[in-house]
């Protein structure tokens, strides 16, 4: 029965140590965006990601687009993320005045998955977002509606 009772810590110690590796991962793997983006968009206009870190846990990404050589905003992006579900929470606000939100993580050292929601709502999923690092200076994010059909197709180079 000590046994038992042993095993049982060791397995608790070594699933928590687990989990923070984990966290730490999810964490250390979103850096890979920090910096400015740049895909074609059409004819004369391209669109700017720019990823800032904002303290340990969150990042701030200002999208805009240069359209004929004028700079117009697109979205502001905050990104948190929780420890505790392990998962990045975005939240998009377009000039609009639309927003929408997001949950997501990374599920391979190259792909980060997320499922577009209403007001954070795990159900229904509006879309799913794919984003694949194709090495540290490239990356797609492709846009998919709820029956899997993508919609949006953004290749990314970094340029600083």
């Amino acid at each position: 029965m000590k046994k038992l009772g042993l095993t049982g810590v060791v397995f608790i110690s070594f699933a928590c140590n687990l989990l923070m590796a984990q966290n730490v991962d999810q964490l250390k793997m979103m850096e890979k965006y920090i910096g400015k983006w740049q895909a074609n968009r059409g004819k004369d206009t391209v669109e700017i990601w720019d990823y800032k870190p904002y303290g340990s846990h969150a990042f701030i990404v200002d999208i805009y687009q240069i359209i004929k050589g004028k700079n117009t905003p697109v979205s502001f992006n905050p990104i948190s993320y929780d420890p505790k579900t392990g998962k990045f929470y975005g939240f998009t606000l377009l000039v609009s005045g639309y927003y929408g939100t997001w949950i997501g993580s990374f599920s391979s050292e190259t792909k980060f998955d997320g499922d577009m929601l209403g007001n954070f709502n795990p159900q229904p999923v509006y879309g799913r977002l794919e984003n694949i690092f194709k090495n540290p200076n490239e990356w797609t994010c492709a846009l998919y509606s709820t029956e899997g059909i993508k919609y949006l197709q953004l290749d990314f180079v970094k340029i600083k």
